[in-house]
């Protein structure tokens, strides 16, 4: 992937050396970019002017799907984006530093899914203030480590 200084996000064949597709963009600032599993869904994230602009974009022929803007908040930056599915269906989880987890349909992200405050709903049970350090501290490195399970009532 490459991002040019005129607003398009360019993907190349690395065996065959080929442009395979052009993502127009309509920026032209460095951006964060994910495939899906099975490379059908791109999503690209770019933070700009205190808004984060997540687009979800068809690979097979680069048509933007769907796409929302997030304010960003002082305690709302956002760490990073990853797809999950269950069977036929898929979802994007938004993970945020300190406030938790978002889970989005990447076909409609205006829409959040019910129950995607997780980490919020995790943390309600535990009284002591060093129990919900010991949590948060565990839950960043299951983050980090790309060890994503949600409960299938959330998808």
């Amino acid at each position: 992937m490459l991002s040019d200084r005129c607003g398009s996000l360019t993907q190349w064949n690395l065996n065959t050396l080929l442009l395979e597709k052009q993502y127009q963009l309509g920026w032209s600032s460095d951006c964060a970019v994910t495939f899906n599993k099975d490379s059908t869904l791109l999503a690209v994230i770019n933070f700009l002017l205190g808004y984060y602009y997540i687009y979800i974009y068809l690979t097979e022929n680069s048509l933007l799907l769907s796409q929302c803007i997030i304010k960003r908040h002082f305690e709302q930056r956002l760490k990073k984006l990853a797809f999950i599915s269950s069977g036929e269906s898929e979802r994007i989880l938004l993970f945020y530093y300190d406030i938790g987890i978002e889970i989005r349909d990447p076909y409609n992200l205006q829409h959040v899914v019910n129950g995607s405050n997780i980490y919020e709903e995790l943390l309600k049970p535990l009284n002591d203030e060093a129990l919900k350090k010991e949590f948060k501290t565990m839950f960043k490195d299951i983050i980090d480590e790309k060890i994503y399970y949600i409960s299938d009532e959330y998808l």
